[in-house]
């Protein structure tokens, strides 16, 4: 009869026996308030959080065609499998100074009228983070608007609330006035 471990070499067994001593650790304390699953990005070089379930697709290189006239935040629209969306610029929407992007990252969100496009400088990883280490957005902050903001983890990464920044009246177009 043939044993498991005949199969793996020394080094793939000392693998083995890390990774099951890593699933096999209990949970801590502090992982029972909850976890979030995030997509990180960067826009002016600093780290933001997007929540995973808020995201419907992510773009690495997208064209972005501007429109003229449009409010700045507006980057402009792509073609994302055949459908044309709006993309806006989500450093603008926030507040943030930005560059003007033709290229770069992009986050699909859904709204009730659609998808829209959220483009960033650049998409870091997904990870989950620990929710009893986030704490709320300070209030001495000069934010435009301080409801963009969940909370800020202790490594300085802002989580997004991005229903309420797609709900900004700014972004919202009155079709019956036309």
């Amino acid at each position: 009869m043939m044993n498991i471990q005949d199969l793996f070499s020394g080094e793939e067994l000392k693998l083995l026996q890390l990774r099951a001593e890593r699933v096999g650790i209990p949970m801590h304390e502090d992982d029972k308030l909850g976890r979030i699953s995030v997509l990180t990005t960067a826009i002016n070089k600093e780290r933001f959080a997007i929540p995973i379930d808020s995201i419907t697709s992510v773009y690495d290189d997208v064209l972005i065609i501007p429109i003229p006239g449009v409010p700045g935040f507006i980057a402009g629209i792509t073609n994302v499998r055949g459908h044309i969306i709006s993309v806006l610029n989500l450093g603008s929407v926030l507040g943030l100074k930005t560059e003007t992007i033709l290229h770069g990252a992009m986050l699909v969100t859904e709204t009730q009228n659609g998808s829209i496009g959220l483009c960033v400088e650049a998409v870091g990883e997904a990870v989950e983070l620990p929710l009893n280490q986030m704490n709320p957005t300070p209030t001495n902050l000069n934010l435009d608007h301080p409801e963009y903001f969940q909370g800020i983890f202790l490594d300085g990464t802002a989580l997004l609330h991005i229903h309420a920044i797609l709900a900004d009246p700014r972004l919202i177009v009155d079709d019956s006035a036309l």
